[in-house]
């Protein structure tokens, strides 16, 4: 089984939303189990200092980071910056 952690915002939140639509897709003897956690409110750096705590116990073999929806790229902040938010 692959652990896939969906993590991004209020998008990401949205229940029916895209990721139960991503399960419906892959069917029940999928390979792949989603788990998604959605965070209304709050900016992509802030997953700089949540992110691990989220993925103690699921332990996704990979994560997929839905960043691109949030109002936060008119911030204009520099590439570094988001980079330190996805290491």
């Amino acid at each position: 089984m692959k652990n896939v952690l969906i993590l991004g915002f209020s998008v990401t939140a949205e229940a029916p939303g895209f990721v139960e639509k991503a399960r419906d897709m892959l069917g029940e003897n999928s390979e792949y189990a989603l788990k998604k956690v959605g965070l209304g409110g709050l900016q992509p750096y802030h997953l700089r200092q949540w992110r691990d705590e989220r993925m103690v116990g699921f332990k996704p073999t990979r994560v997929v980071s839905d960043l691109v929806k949030h109002a936060v790229r008119l911030l204009r902040r520099p590439p570094e910056d988001y980079q330190k938010t996805l290491q």
